[in-house]
């Protein structure tokens, strides 16, 4: 079970954390993230430029997934970075599946392999919002409600 909660500045000085993800900034928003499984439990920070989106923290056989603000992370859980990616415009959502992490920003896509290898990265005009996956293809639609299929594998248009 993973638990986000947005906090003040003080409090998430005060606060017992593991380790802390992000770097500081002026305006930034602040989370004490608590992850619970059955064979270990963790609490951290993450500090984050404001984008307006909450960020998304997931827990991937043994890494942490995180996507907040321009940013998508890798964590191990001694908090040790494993790999970042800016994405390029605000995060909305990532989604796993056994081979692939697909992460979705305002105007990106990017998808990256198991071992986090980045497989194709787009970046669209217009602002997008996934639809939905399936059948080896990823639904987007922009701004406009025109809609956007890419193949997953490649992150080429699908007429």
């Amino acid at each position: 079970m993973t638990e986000i909660k947005e906090t003040e500045y003080g409090e998430f000085c005060t606060a017992k954390l593991k380790f802390i993800v992000g770097e500081y900034a002026t305006y930034n928003r602040y989370y004490i993230i608590h992850i619970r499984r059955a064979d270990m439990e963790v609490t951290f920070g993450l500090q984050e430029f404001c984008c307006g989106i909450l960020p998304q923290v997931e827990v991937f056989e043994d890494k942490i997934l995180i996507g907040a603000g321009e940013t998508f992370r890798v964590c191990g859980f001694a908090g040790n970075r494993i790999k970042q990616y800016p994405i390029g415009s605000a995060f909305y959502q990532f989604l796993v599946d056994k081979e692939h992490v697909l992460v979705i920003g305002e105007a990106d896509v990017l998808l990256l392999g198991k071992a986090f290898q980045i497989v194709w990265h787009r970046r669209f005009n217009e602002i997008i919002d996934l639809r939905g996956t399936g059948n080896d293809c990823i639904e987007l639609i922009d701004y406009n409600q025109k809609p956007i299929k890419l193949d997953f594998f490649t992150g080429e248009n699908i007429r």
